[in-house]
């Protein structure tokens, strides 16, 4: 049975990363301060906890258009899945960094809800999704690219193995 203290103590520690969730998902949605870009919605493939155990895992993404008032940060929201059944929700901010005419480096942040299945056990539902992508440019404005990332509770939980994912995506415009 859960004692009243350990319940606050666990409310206390979720309260954080669910109003920074909010607050992100608030801003992705708001079209206020939002650029002329459009959106775009990018599918993804790839290998999830890749240097373990890895699974197959598939991903969904939309892309907001760019922020014109922050530094142009593109907002996004997504979901991925594995293989082991684990999924999570996410949603965060990439910052596109064009390098030459057709090649962009993104790298890019989201908090995410976890839901652990038979795969590895991330040690909680609050996770951090951290890493970037090289992409080309087509010439209908989509995308191909190669992306790592690293899910991690950032420390939240007593137990934080994270997990690394290697995935090939592509984005269009919508």
């Amino acid at each position: 049975m859960l004692s009243l203290s350990k319940s606050a103590s666990v409310h206390s520690r979720l309260r954080r990363p669910l109003s920074a969730l909010s607050a992100m998902v608030l801003l992705a949605l708001s079209t206020i301060t939002n650029a002329d870009d459009s959106g775009a919605l990018a599918v993804s493939v790839g290998a999830y906890d890749a240097f373990e155990n890895a699974s197959t895992e598939v991903g969904l993404e939309y892309r907001f258009r760019p922020l014109k008032s922050v530094a142009r940060l593109v907002p996004a929201l997504g979901i991925g899945v594995n293989s082991d059944d684990d999924y999570w929700l996410y949603g965060g901010f990439r910052y596109d960094m064009d390098f030459a005419e057709k090649w962009v480096f993104t790298p890019h942040i989201s908090a995410a809800l976890y839901e652990h299945g038979d795969g590895i056990d991330l040690g909680g539902n609050i996770q951090f999704r951290t890493g970037a992508e090289l992409a080309y440019k087509l010439e209908n404005r989509s995308r191909i690219g190669i992306g790592i990332y690293h899910l991690s509770n950032f420390g939240l939980e007593d137990e934080n193995p994270g997990s690394e994912s290697i995935i090939i995506n592509y984005s269009f415009p919508l």
